[in-house]
C-alpha cells in the first residue's frame, strides 16, 4: 500500500512539474499532450486516483485548447511553391497614375505658337479625324512634311507619331477637307490672352480660319476670311454676352481678353485675407493672372517660400508678403514675356513605377516649356527630361498616355486577380479556423460534463420531476430562481432555459483546476449526463471530418484560383504585348492576301479605295485585275520582282479575289475575271471629262481567265522575327522555270462557240479601242444630266435605228419590185432573208449585252439603258476626236464648259505611307501561316483569301456563299482555332487577342458558311 502511495507521488510530482514548466521550452504543446495522455493511461481509476485524473484531464484540456488556438491563428493551408518573381502581392503593385497634366495652359500656347510657326507656307494635304474630339492636318512642302494634331479644349501640337485614323472621314473633316484643302498655312496666331490659337490658310477673300478653342469644354470652328463661321464642332450660346456660337454668325474677336492680368499689393492682400487656411497660394494668385499654376509656385520659390506654400502656414495674409508676392508676380511676368519672344524646349517630368514584369515604367506627369524650380529642388519627387523643342515633348507626352493608360489597366486587372486568390485563402482559413476551435471547445464542453455528472444529474431530475408533474417552463423558471435565493448548489447551476430545444443551460466549474473559468454548457432534458458528453464526443467528430473535407476543397478551391489568376495574368502580359508590338501595314485597309507565290495581292472596298488603289499603288510592273461584274473590286498584284511576269497560279487567285467580292458572292454564279497591265490602265480619258471617281479607260485587249470558284478561305498569319525568317524562306515560293515552261492559261479573247456571227461591229484596230470600267455606282435617285459622250453614244444608236429602218423600207421597196417582176419564188426568198437577218440581229444584242451585263437579264432593254452602276462602251480614237471638238465648239459657244449636276466624291489622297508600300517583300515574309516550335511570334493577324492560298496554314477554315453572318463566321472560327491540340501556348494567346478584334470578319465577303474537317468533330462533342 505503501509502496503504491509512493508512486503515486512520484506521478503527482510529474504532473505538477509540467504545469509549472513554461510553454516556451523545447516540449512543444503537442509533445506535453501525448506526455499527459500516456501518464493518463498509466493511472488506475479508482477513488484514490479519482482526483489526479481530474486535474491531469483538465491539464489535457487547456493544453488542446491552446493547440487549437496556435493552429486557428496559423495559416493552415499552404499554397504549392511558386517563382517569388512571378508570385507579385496587390500590395507591391503600384497603380496610382493620378495627377496627370491634361491640358494646356497660357504658358503652353505661347510656346506652341513658335513651334507652330515654323510651318508657314506648306500646303495642307489632307484632313483625317482620329476620334470626334481630335483631328490631324497633313502638310507638305517641297522639302518635308509634317503634321499638326489638335484636340478640342486640349492641345494642339506637331506630331510625328502615326496615330490611328477612322475608317470613314466624318463630315466635319470633309467640311475641313473642302475648305482648306491644297491651301497653304499662312500664319498661327493666338487671339489676345486667351487659351484659343487661330490657323488662316490661304490669303485675302480665299482665307480660312480654323480655331482651335483649349479651355473648357473647348471647340473647333472653322470660318471664312471675314471670320464667319462655316462649321462648328461644339455649338453654343455664351449667356454673359448674349453670343450665339453657330454657323453663318461670326467669331466674336472682340470678346477675347487682350490685356495682361497684373494684380497690385491690394488685390493680392484681399485674396490672402480671403482665402482659407490650407489653401495653396499658387491656386488663389492663378485666377488673377495668365501665368498658371506652375509659373507662379518657380516664382515663390525664387522668393523663398517653399514648394505648395499654403496660406496661414507658409504665407500670412499681411501687406509685407503681399508686396513679396507681388516681386514674384513681376519676376513670372519676366519669365511669360521670354516665353511669347523667343522659341522655349520642351520638359517632361515623370516618375518610375513598377511594372507586371517588375521592370521599371516611366510615368508622365506634367510637360512644361521650361524648367521650373519646384522640379529641381532637392526634395522633388519627379524627375524630368529635356527636348529641343515644346511640340516634341508634348507629342512624346500625349503619344505614351495610351500605353500608360493600358499598364495601369493591366495592373489593376492583376491586382484583382490576385486579391481575388487572396479572398478565397481568407475565406477558407476562416472556415478551418472555426471547424479547429469548434472541436476544441466542444471536446472541452464534453470533459467538463464528465467532471460534472453528479451535479447535473442533480439538476436534471429536478427538471424531469417537475416535468414529471405536468409544471409549465414558467413554473420550472420561478423554482429555479427560489432555489437560487435559497442557495441551493443544483439550482444556481442553471443559468438559463432553451425551452425550444428542450434544454437547460448550466454554468459548469472546472473542480480540478479553479483557476479555469466556469462554461455555460446547453443540457438536453431528455438525456442523461453522459448522454450529453456523448453527444458532444460526436459533434467533435463531425466538425473533424468536416476539416478534412474543408482542407481538401480549399486546396482544390486555392489552386483553381491561382490557376484563374496566373491565366488573367498572362493574358494582361499578352495583351499588353501585342499593343506595343501590334503594327498596321498600310494594306490592311484594303481587301487583301499573299498568294501562293509569294505575291502581295490588294483589292478596293468601294470606289474611293479602287481610285486610289490604281493612282497610288498600281506600279508599272504590276497586274490589274477584274471581273465584269457589279461590285467586283479593282484587284491589284503586286510585282516585286521587275522584269519578270506574274505566275499563272497568281493571276488565277488574284482572279478569284475579284469575282468573290463582287454581287456573284450573293448571287451564287460563276463567272470569268480578267487581267490587263499597268500601261492599259488610264484614269484619265483622251477628253479629259468623263470619269467619274472609280473608274478607269482600259485600252487593248484583256486577258481573260478560267472560271473561278467562289471559295474563300479565313486564316491566322503570324508575325516572325528576322532570326525565323530564314526558316520559311521556301513557304511561298515561286517556281519560275515552271512559269517559262507552261503555256499561259490564259484567254485573251471572249469565245462563244455555241454562236457564229459573221457581223464586223467596228472595222477599226483592237489596239485603238478604250473600255471605260465605271466602278462607282452612280446616284439612282437622282437623274443626272447627259455628258456629251454620252449625248454623242445616243445620237449614233439613234442614227444606226433610223439607218436600219431606212435599210428595211428599201428592201420592202425591192420585195415589192421583185414581186412584179420575179413572182412568188422571189417573194419566197426574201422572206427567208429577212427571217434570218432579223435572228442574226437578235444573237448580236444578246452577246452585246453579255459583254455588257453579264449578271442581268438578258432582253431588258428598259434596264440596260438606265442601268449605269458598272457599265463599258467600246469608243474609237476617232469618235473620240469628234467628240472633244463638239465639246470645244461648245465651250467656245457658252463661254465656259457645262458644270456636272452631281458632284464627285472627294478622293482620300493618303500619302502617308509612301515610304513604306515599296518594300513588301520585306513585310509579307515576316508573316507565316504555319509556324515552327522554334519560331520567336510577336504577333497576329487575320488573312481572308482565296483558298488555296491558305493550304499550307495551320489555322484556316473554307468560306463559301450562305446565309450565316460574318462576325458569327468569324468567331466561330477562332473558337474552333482555339481548340486545336496540337497550337502553343504562345499561338493560343496570340489567337485569344484577335477575339477582342472588332475588325476580324471585315474582309469576309458577304454571307457564308464555314467549313473545315475538324468543326463536325466539335460539333459531335
Amino acid at each position: 500500500m505503501w509502496c503504491y502511495l509512493e508512486c503515486l507521488e512520484n506521478r503527482w510530482n510529474i504532473f505538477m512539474k509540467l504545469q509549472d514548466e513554461e510553454y516556451s521550452t523545447t516540449m512543444g504543446i503537442e509533445e506535453k499532450i501525448k506526455e499527459i495522455e500516456k501518464e493518463i493511461s498509466r493511472t488506475q481509476k479508482n477513488k484514490a486516483t479519482e482526483n489526479h485524473l481530474g486535474m491531469l484531464r483538465s491539464k489535457l484540456v487547456r493544453l488542446q485548447k491552446m493547440l487549437a488556438q496556435e493552429k486557428a491563428n496559423a495559416p493552415i493551408i499552404t499554397p504549392e511553391p511558386r517563382n517569388e518573381e512571378d508570385d507579385l502581392k496587390p500590395k507591391d503593385i503600384q497603380i496610382n497614375i493620378t495627377g496627370v497634366k491634361n491640358r494646356f495652359s497660357s504658358l503652353d500656347i505661347l510656346a506652341i505658337i513658335h513651334d507652330l510657326k515654323t510651318l508657314k507656307g506648306m500646303r495642307v494635304v489632307n484632313v483625317y479625324d482620329i476620334d470626334s474630339k481630335t483631328y490631324l492636318i497633313k502638310l507638305h512642302k517641297p522639302d518635308g512634311k509634317a503634321v499638326i494634331l489638335f484636340e478640342s479644349g486640349i492641345r494642339i501640337h506637331k506630331t510625328i507619331y502615326d496615330w490611328p485614323k477612322q475608317m470613314f472621314p466624318s463630315s466635319f473633316s470633309m467640311k475641313f477637307r473642302k475648305h482648306i484643302r491644297q491651301k497653304r498655312l499662312e500664319d498661327i496666331r493666338q487671339i489676345g490672352m486667351d487659351r484659343v490659337v487661330d490657323l488662316r490658310f490661304g490669303d485675302e477673300d480665299r482665307a480660312c480660319h480654323v480655331i482651335i478653342e483649349l479651355y473648357d469644354r473647348g471647340n473647333v470652328l472653322l470660318t471664312d476670311h471675314n471670320y464667319t463661321i462655316l462649321n462648328i464642332l461644339r455649338p453654343r450660346t455664351d449667356k454673359d454676352h448674349d453670343v450665339r456660337f453657330t454657323v453663318r454668325e461670326r467669331y466674336p474677336l472682340e470678346l477675347a481678353q487682350y490685356d495682361k492680368r497684373i494684380p497690385g499689393v491690394n488685390d493680392i492682400l484681399e485674396s490672402l485675407l480671403k482665402a482659407k487656411k490650407g489653401q495653396q497660394t499658387k491656386r488663389i494668385l492663378s485666377p488673377l493672372t495668365n501665368f498658371g499654376p506652375a509659373l507662379i509656385d518657380h516664382s515663390l520659390i525664387l522668393q523663398g517660400y517653399p514648394p505648395n506654400s499654403q496660406v496661414g502656414v507658409h504665407v500670412q495674409a499681411t501687406e509685407q508678403e503681399a508686396n513679396k508676392i507681388h516681386n514674384a508676380i513681376m519676376e513670372a511676368l519676366k519669365q511669360f514675356d521670354n516665353i511669347k519672344d523667343t522659341p522655349s524646349k520642351g520638359y517632361i517630368t515623370y516618375q518610375n513605377v513598377k511594372k507586371i514584369d517588375g521592370s521599371d515604367m516611366e510615368k508622365f506627369i506634367e510637360y512644361h516649356p521650361m524648367k521650373f524650380a519646384q522640379f529641381t529642388g532637392e526634395n522633388s519627387k519627379v524627375l524630368i527630361k529635356e527636348y529641343t523643342e515644346f511640340s516634341e515633348a508634348v507629342d512624346e507626352f500625349y503619344s505614351k498616355l495610351d500605353s500608360q493608360k493600358s499598364e495601369k489597366r493591366a495592373l489593376q486587372i492583376e491586382r484583382d486577380a490576385l486579391r481575388k486568390v487572396e479572398n478565397v485563402k481568407k475565406d477558407h482559413e476562416e472556415r478551418l479556423k472555426n471547424l479547429v476551435m469548434s472541436q476544441a471547445t466542444k471536446k472541452e464542453k464534453a470533459e467538463r460534463i464528465e467532471v460534472n455528472v453528479e451535479l447535473i444529474d442533480q439538476a436534471l431530475l429536478v427538471i424531469q420531476s417537475a416535468i414529471a408533474n405536468q409544471m409549465s417552463w414558467e413554473d420550472i423558471e420561478e423554482m429555479t430562481r427560489q432555489g437560487q435565493e435559497q442557495g441551493n448548489d443544483v439550482a444556481r447551476a442553471i443559468v438559463g432555459f432553451d425551452l425550444k430545444n428542450n434544454k437547460i443551460i448550466m454554468k459548469l466549474p472546472d473542480p480540478f483546476d479553479p483557476t479555469n473559468e466556469p462554461m455555460n454548457i446547453a443540457i438536453d432534458v431528455n438525456l442523461t449526463a453522459n448522454q450529453n458528453a456523448r453527444a458532444y464526443y460526436i459533434d467533435k467528430k463531425l466538425a473533424a471530418a468536416k476539416e478534412t473535407k474543408t482542407i481538401q476543397a480549399s486546396e482544390k478551391a486555392i489552386k483553381s484560383a491561382h490557376v484563374k489568376a496566373q491565366q488573367t495574368l498572362s493574358q494582361v502580359k499578352a495583351n499588353v504585348e501585342v499593343l506595343r508590338s501590334k503594327k498596321s501595314y498600310w494594306f490592311e485597309k484594303f481587301y487583301w492576301f499573299i498568294s501562293s507565290e509569294n505575291y502581295l495581292v490588294i483589292g478596293g472596298r468601294d470606289a474611293q479605295q479602287n481610285e486610289l488603289i490604281v493612282k497610288k499603288y498600281l506600279r508599272p510592273s504590276d497586274i490589274y485585275v477584274h471581273a465584269d461584274l457589279h461590285g467586283a473590286s479593282s484587284v491589284v498584284i503586286r510585282n516585286p520582282f521587275n522584269g519578270k511576269d506574274i505566275p499563272p497560279k497568281t493571276l488565277n487567285e488574284a482572279g478569284t479575289m475579284a469575282i468573290c467580292y463582287s454581287a456573284a458572292w450573293e448571287a451564287k454564279v460563276i463567272s470569268n475575271a480578267w487581267w490587263v497591265r499597268q500601261s492599259q490602265v488610264s484614269r484619265t480619258a483622251p477628253t479629259g471629262e468623263y470619269l467619274s471617281t472609280g473608274s478607269f479607260m482600259i485600252r487593248g485587249k484583256k486577258n481573260y481567265l478560267p472560271t473561278s470558284q467562289l471559295v474563300m478561305g479565313f486564316g491566322v498569319l503570324f508575325r516572325i522575327d528576322e532570326e525565323s525568317i530564314e526558316r520559311h524562306k521556301d513557304d511561298r515560293k515561286s517556281n519560275l522555270m515552271e512559269i517559262e515552261e507552261e503555256p499561259e492559261n490564259t484567254v485573251e479573247d471572249e469565245e462563244f462557240p455555241d454562236v457564229k456571227v459573221n457581223i464586223n461591229l467596228n472595222d477599226k484596230k483592237e489596239d485603238n479601242e478604250y473600255v471605260v470600267i465605271q466602278l462607282g455606282p452612280t446616284n439612282p435617285s437622282r437623274k443626272k444630266e447627259l455628258t456629251e459622250r454620252e449625248k454623242y453614244l445616243k445620237d449614233k444608236k439613234k442614227k444606226e435605228e433610223e439607218a436600219k429602218k431606212a435599210k428595211r423600207e428599201k428592201k420592202k421597196q425591192q420585195v415589192v419590185k421583185g414581186k412584179k417582176k420575179g413572182g412568188k419564188n422571189n417573194k419566197k426568198e426574201d422572206e427567208e432573208w429577212d427571217k434570218l437577218e432579223k435572228k442574226a440581229t437578235e444573237i448580236i444584242k444578246e452577246v452585246v449585252a453579255l459583254q455588257r451585263h453579264p449578271d442581268s437579264d438578258i432582253g431588258d432593254e428598259e434596264d440596260e439603258d438606265n442601268d449605269s452602276d458598272y457599265s463599258e462602251e467600246i469608243v474609237t480614237v476617232d469618235e473620240m476626236k469628234k467628240m472633244k471638238q463638239e465639246e470645244n465648239e461648245k465651250v467656245e459657244n457658252n463661254g465656259k464648259p457645262q458644270k456636272e449636276e452631281a458632284q464627285e466624291p472627294e478622293e482620300d489622297t493618303d500619302d502617308e505611307d509612301d515610304d513604306k508600300k515599296d518594300d513588301d517583300l520585306s513585310i509579307i515574309n515576316m508573316l507565316v501561316g504555319n509556324p515552327l516550335p522554334e519560331d520567336e511570334l510577336l504577333g497576329s493577324l487575320i488573312v481572308v483569301g482565296p483558298y488555296q492560298t491558305l493550304n499550307n496554314y495551320k489555322y484556316r477554315v473554307k468560306l463559301t456563299p450562305g446565309t450565316g453572318k460574318r462576325g458569327k463566321a468569324a468567331k466561330q472560327a477562332i473558337d474552333l482555332f482555339l481548340k486545336e491540340k496540337s497550337a502553343s501556348a504562345t499561338e493560343k494567346k496570340l489567337i485569344k487577342i484577335l477575339q477582342t478584334n472588332e475588325e476580324v470578319a471585315r474582309n469576309i465577303p458577304g454571307k457564308v458558311k464555314v467549313s473545315a474537317p475538324q468543326l463536325f468533330t466539335s460539333k459531335k462533342k
